[in-house]
């Protein structure tokens, strides 16, 4: 081909050109989501969502911290921004007298 011939070949979308490209992205697509793991996979809006409303706890348990010895849990109070002991258990009463 002389230079001349290349400079007038026009180039145009052919509908062979469009399918090839339609399964070349279709494919790409599926072996992304496919060889993704879960954990890697973007987070969505809802997913967001649903960890911003699961957080509005004011009260969270410490699991680190020992049981107190009167039976009450530790938990972290989100509004105050301290740890506190709130009690779980029921107090145990014994009678004055025991018959």
């Amino acid at each position: 081909m002389s230079p001349t011939e290349i400079n007038n070949k026009k180039e145009g979308i052919s509908l062979a050109g469009i399918g090839n490209a339609t399964i070349a992205n279709f494919t790409t697509d599926l072996a992304k989501t496919f060889f993704t793991r879960e954990e890697n996979k973007p987070a969505t809006k809802g997913d967001i969502q649903a960890l911003l409303n699961g957080s509005k706890e004011r009260y969270l348990p410490v699991s680190n911290l020992p049981i107190r010895n009167d039976g009450a849990l530790p938990f972290y109070d989100t509004v105050t921004k301290e740890m506190i002991y709130r009690g779980q258990f029921p107090k145990v009463t014994f009678p004055s007298k025991l018959i």
